[in-house]
């Protein structure tokens, strides 16, 4: 840096300075307000975007809305487990075990979509199937 006659740093540079920091700074704080803050985070079609007590009220029932969860459930939980690059996560799996953590997820949380709830339920899944090496 340069200084001035008494050997002082000048301060329009010490400025410059810190004004690209603030604009270094500011742009990092945006890319990370634009990446997604979790995996979770993607676009879902389909009967997955209806409430958790939605699903509840439907496996109540047994109305034919029920059939419609239960199998884009098993869609979608296939088509993560085919995408993921771990093990398979669903080897070993009774679909009925599945649809009793997702009973008791959506008990505790009606306001999330059915979607959410799948992917905590794949995501527990992935945990035990990596403690269980």
């Amino acid at each position: 840096m340069q200084g001035n006659r008494n050997g002082s740093l000048d301060a329009s540079l010490v400025w410059r300075g810190r004004t690209k920091m603030n604009n270094i700074l500011r742009l990092a704080i945006l890319l990370a307000c634009l990446l997604p803050a979790h995996a979770e985070e993607a676009t879902v079609f389909g009967h997955g975007l209806d409430s958790c007590e939605k699903w509840t009220e439907a496996r109540g029932t047994r109305s034919y809305r029920q059939g419609l969860y239960t199998q884009w459930l098993a869609g979608f939980l296939s088509g993560l487990n085919v995408e993921s690059k771990g093990p398979d996560a669903l080897s070993g799996q009774g679909f009925d075990a599945l649809m009793a953590w997702l009973d008791k997820y959506c008990g505790a949380n009606p306001l999330e979509p059915i979607a959410s709830a799948a992917f905590q339920l794949m995501k527990e899944l992935r945990t035990r199937n990596i403690k269980g090496r």
